[in-house]
């Protein structure tokens, strides 16, 4: 049954908000992918799915679930751009599932009924996930992983301890640390094992390195 148009745009504006509830959480913590974006996908969602009414059973050869299946595999493309390589860690994994879930929370939304309360608590539950468990995963991952960064820096002992101390404020602990000379013998090149707390910021200490008068060039191993 296709339902009336005043119920259409009631849907609409729910998936809306919703949307922008999640986008909101992801805003806040200065993601690629914020309000706008999640905004725009989860009420996409909705005007896809909505839609897919009209091209009811009664019509011939039309299916109304390939729409909704089209938006589930579709909008996996538009997460993997938010998707991030920085040397060996992956960041932006879950701005791509939060993104998803938007949109399954705009198909919710426009099927209208229980399914929107579904898709309201589902909206709860994503935020929850999001804000409360970032923090039990920090806590259950505080651990200390051990990396390898190879450096060419300025020979000379001030620049050895120039770098000490931008490791050191990122709470970076040297385990071990050789030296040799460059090829050309005018630079040094250090290899140094690091131990890297949990909440490790690799984007943070890469901004740091290059900014360095001292640094030529890096690489994690």
């Amino acid at each position: 049954m296709v339902p009336s148009l005043s119920d259409m745009l009631f849907r609409l504006v729910v998936s809306l908000i919703l949307g922008s509830l999640i986008g909101m959480e992801r805003e806040i913590h200065g993601r690629p992918a914020g309000l706008r974006t999640h905004a725009l996908v989860c009420m996409g969602s909705a005007v896809f799915a909505m839609t897919s009414f009209y091209c009811g059973p009664w019509k011939a050869n039309n299916d109304q679930s390939r729409i909704a299946a089209q938006i589930v595999s579709g909008v996996g493309f538009l997460g993997a751009g938010t998707i991030i390589q920085q040397g060996s860690s992956i960041r932006g994994l879950t701005t791509a599932a939060s993104i998803w879930s938007a949109a399954a929370i705009g198909l919710a939304v426009a099927m209208g009924g229980s399914m929107m309360y579904v898709g309201l608590v589902g909206t709860i539950l994503i935020l929850a996930t999001l804000h409360v468990m970032d923090r039990v995963d920090k806590f259950f991952t505080i651990a200390p992983s051990e990396r390898s960064l190879t450096m060419v820096i300025l020979d000379g002992y001030d620049s050895l301890c120039a770098i000490m101390h931008t490791l050191e404020s990122h709470n970076v602990k040297v385990r071990s640390l050789d030296t040799r000379d460059s090829e050309d013998e005018r630079h040094q090149v250090i290899r140094l094992k690091l131990r890297v707390p949990g909440e490790f910021d690799e984007i943070a200490l890469a901004g740091d390195l290059a900014s360095s008068k001292d640094v030529i060039s890096y690489r994690w191993e």
